[in-house]
């Protein structure tokens, strides 16, 4: 990505499953790829979950494009 190499660690084989039920065939993680960091929420709360958190709806959406 961006000419750079990350490293990559699986964490899951045929463990989950994507929005509309079919098995992902390996889930992995990046240790090194983001320098900044991100909250959950605005503030330190659980509230509304992973579902409602700003985590999901805004920032991931946002790292994706």
């Amino acid at each position: 990505m961006d000419g750079n190499t990350y490293h990559a660690v699986i964490v899951g084989i045929d463990a989950d499953e994507d929005a509309l039920g079919n098995k992902i065939p390996f889930s992995f993680i990046t240790e090194e790829l983001w320098a900044m960091t991100y909250p959950m929420n605005d503030m330190a709360t659980n509230v509304n979950g992973w579902s409602g958190s700003k985590m999901r709806t805004t920032t991931l959406p946002a790292i994706k494009a």
